[in-house]
């Protein structure tokens, strides 16, 4: 999940003509990848390299916050009218599923018989292949 920065909600608020305050990408999808694993001196470590192909949708969300109307309310000392702000999503969509690929390495250590500790880096990219569709996720975890 990636924060939309301030030229694309610039550039929707135009798109839509009305303000957009915030708004959000979410990736999701799965691959299938091969490891290689390197030579190694230790059994309790080893390295590898990992890469493969796979499937991914894109949703993206715009809002824009909103005041509730006036609501009666009570605090410690004094009652008055108050407001409460609210999100309203004004733009929302979801991509169709697209192509990608990754290439990365890890390294994997032996904890305790079978659970092992692993931190991967991987470059991901996203079809289509000529816009800003890559990022280097780095996952961390055990293994059992």
């Amino acid at each position: 999940r990636f924060r939309e920065t301030h030229t694309a909600l610039n550039e929707e608020a135009s798109a839509l003509g009305t303000s957009v305050d915030f708004g959000h990408q979410s990736v999701y999808g799965g691959d299938a990848d091969v490891q290689l694993d390197l030579a190694h001196r230790s059994s309790r470590g080893k390295l590898y390299l990992l890469g493969g192909a796979g499937w991914y949708r894109q949703s993206t969300v715009f809002k824009q916050l909103q005041n509730s109307p006036p609501v009666f309310v009570c605090g410690y000392f004094e009652c008055g009218y108050g407001y409460f702000p609210y999100a309203v999503t004004v733009s929302s969509s979801t991509t169709e599923w697209t192509r990608s690929w990754n290439a990365g390495i890890g390294a994997e250590f032996a904890l305790s018989d079978p659970v092992s500790f692993f931190i991967e880096a991987r470059y991901r990219r996203l079809a289509p292949y000529g816009s800003n569709n890559a990022f280097v996720p780095i996952t961390i975890g055990l293994r059992f």
